[in-house]
């Protein structure tokens, strides 16, 4: 065919022997020594098919950088962004009614953290900084504001944690503007940028061991707070205290594991007459059939009672309880004086974490116990643990009942404890609450290393 170019006719040019780089010429016949880039000879038809699809590509770049610089549609957008990033977060395993809150928070004191920063040259000098448009730099003056504020290293940590997941979340995610897809945290050629959470010149703060920050009770302070709270059990308020700590005290469990027991969580065992069964929601999303103590479950019942949340004479199935009820609820006006560690939580909310450390250091300090504000919830955890430790517990299975991440412990906790169909039996609460009774009698030793010593009644 004229003007058709054959196979011999195409090939590589070559000046001297060398090949020139990234051009192929074709020679035509007709047309002695005229020469033509391939490429632009295949892109001259596609041109014309797709009749000024390089005018239209023009416009969308151009539409996409007036949004891009479109402050007001970027923030919605941001917004938007981080509200799917919450609902990914709830969906997935790990996200906790309480992780939730704690992100929330933090990602909105970054919000008003950024909305201090200022631009200090080019155009937006003086205009307040974007969420879009922070550094590594900017970061590292937040942690550093969270560190003066009084934060400790594990609140920095996590508020950093929260914000790395919410850019990374960005980065990941795209937007389709005027046909093209786009990253909303990208550089001025539109390249996704590094997460400034996680890349950079940021140095997190050390976290000590959890060994290392633990404040067991005394065995005589832990007597103290005990027949406190039993003196007080008569009221609606200390009769919820009372069931409260008694459960942290007896179970080891973690804070959010106490305050946020509902009662479809609840069941009889199958393995125990009439001991009942916690269906333990923890750390991570991990779930277990836990036996409940004895003496918490009748401290339960005792505050559910006095609340008007249970019948004696009625059986378990029959108790005016819903399965979402929480068992530990912040106490309303119900005619009796509200205590000042008392929160004014709606009837359908669990109590919070913040509230049972309240409710905890109060009692401390009503019953005695010196510094009580230095004191954690998780202290109780730890208390608990020398506590099993001392009544003859071995090492593996205080390990096991604190439920602790390790694979290799869950596994062992899987295998050698539970038999399927069968729930695990309870050996110990009665022992612990013997101890107790001992401690509140004001018989209890002087140490945890005197008592161990001694064999704790092993």
């Amino acid at each position: 065919m004229p003007g058709a170019a054959t196979s011999l006719q195409v090939s590589a040019a070559y000046k001297g022997g060398r090949r020139e780089p990234g051009i192929q010429w074709c020679r035509r016949q007709g047309e002695d020594d005229e020469r033509r880039p391939m490429a632009a000879r295949r892109r001259a038809p596609a041109a014309d098919r797709v009749g000024g699809g390089w005018q239209q590509a023009q416009q969308g770049r151009a539409q996409l950088k007036e949004k891009l610089a479109d402050d007001a549609w970027m923030a919605a957008q941001w917004m938007a962004m981080h509200e799917e990033w919450l609902r990914v977060l709830r969906a997935s395993r790990s996200g906790s009614g309480h992780t939730e809150r704690n992100y929330r928070v933090a990602t909105r004191q970054w919000q008003e953290f950024v909305a201090s920063l200022r631009h200090s040259a080019g155009p937006k000098a003086g205009r307040p900084i974007a969420l879009w448009e922070i550094d590594n730099n900017h970061v590292r003056q937040w942690q550093a504001a969270l560190e003066a504020g009084g934060a400790g290293a594990s609140t920095v940590n996590l508020k950093l944690s929260a914000l790395s997941s919410f850019y990374s979340f960005v980065i990941e995610e795209r937007r389709v503007v005027a046909g093209m897809e786009i990253c909303l945290f990208a550089d001025a050629y539109g390249s996704p940028r590094a997460n400034p959470f996680r890349h950079g010149n940021l140095r997190r703060p050390q976290v000590a061991e959890q060994s290392e920050r633990a404040l067991p009770l005394p065995p005589a302070d832990l007597g103290k707070l005990f027949a406190y709270l039993q003196s007080k059990r008569h009221t609606l308020n200390g009769a919820r205290n009372y069931a409260l700590i008694l459960a942290y005290s007896e179970t080891g469990f973690r804070s959010a594991e106490v305050v946020r027991m509902q009662w479809k969580h609840i069941r009889p065992s199958r393995s125990q007459r009439g001991r009942m069964i916690y269906a333990w929601v923890g750390k991570g999303g991990k779930a277990e059939d836990e036996p409940l103590p004895e003496n918490v479950w009748q401290a339960i019942v005792h505050y559910l009672t006095l609340d008007g949340r249970w019948r004696p004479e009625a059986p378990l199935h029959e108790q005016p309880m819903e399965p979402d009820d929480y068992i530990f609820r912040g106490i309303t006006q119900r005619g009796t004086l509200n205590l000042r560690h008392v929160t004014r939580a709606e009837a359908d909310q669990p109590l919070s974490g913040k509230s049972a450390l309240r409710i905890f250091r109060t009692a401390l300090g009503k019953a005695g116990v010196a510094h009580a504000g230095h004191y954690r919830l998780h202290d109780l955890r730890h208390t608990w643990a020398l506590r099993m430790l001392a009544g003859g517990a071995h090492e593996s299975e205080i390990q096991q009942r604190a439920h602790h991440s390790s694979l290799d412990t869950t596994a062992r906790y899987l295998s050698g404890l539970r038999s399927k169909g069968r729930d695990r039996t309870d050996v110990r609460s009665q022992q612990l609450a013997a101890q107790l009774n001992t401690f509140a009698d004001e018989e209890a030793p002087a140490s945890w290393e005197e008592l161990l010593q001694t064999g704790g009644g092993r």
